[in-house]
């Protein structure tokens, strides 16, 4: 299943999602029904993914916003055979600095909210990842289409969790122009 896959563990009031996709435990996630996910203290915020990750496996390195929505967007993949990468940011203002390294060379797709905070955020991962991934796609969501605050998890919820019409809706959403606004203040007109 997904969450095994994923290394995710429940205790009984809480589910437990560690951060490991950058080869070792930098975070142990924990998300309680009804008041959302917490990091645990004294661990740095990370990249999570299928425990035993190889970063080698693929160019292709899907980034998701959220935990859920990486998992959501795993299994649809992994049922339909794709070898491609899929980790989560705990957030859309987390891309930690100890996870570049693993994005070089590769064709990265960034899959931020609908909201304030995602297209805010893909513009900072853009800036990180320029001079690093070989090619950037991001999710630009229809404006006015979709409530605020609309992931990717909800686009699979809403398919109906058909990997095929949820791939093809999600791909159909893809380009290089970032939600956020130009990557650079000379491209707003602030630096002449």
């Amino acid at each position: 299943s997904t969450l095994e896959a994923w290394g995710v563990g429940w205790d009984g009031r809480r589910y437990t999602i560690p951060a490991t996709a950058c080869g070792k435990m930098h975070d142990l996630r924990r998300y309680e029904l009804g008041k959302g996910s917490r990091a645990t203290t004294g661990m740095v915020a990370s990249l999570s993914g299928p425990v035993g990750l190889d970063w080698g496996q693929s160019d292709t390195v899907w980034l998701c916003e959220g935990e859920w929505d990486g998992m959501a967007l795993w299994e649809a993949m992994h049922s339909k055979g794709s070898t491609d990468i899929v980790v989560s940011a705990p957030g859309a203002g987390i891309f930690p600095e100890h996870a570049l390294q693993n994005f070089s060379g590769k064709r990265v797709r960034v899959l931020l909210d609908n909201d304030t905070a995602g297209r805010n955020g893909s513009r900072r991962t853009g800036r990180k990842l320029r001079g690093v991934a070989r090619e950037v796609l991001y999710l630009n969501w229809p404006t006015g289409d979709l409530p605020e605050g609309y992931d990717v998890r909800d686009l699979y919820k809403e398919t109906k969790r058909d990997p095929e019409l949820f791939l093809k809706k999600l791909t159909a959403l893809l380009n290089p122009s970032c939600p956020g606004g130009p990557l650079d203040p000379e491209q707003l007109g602030i630096i002449s």
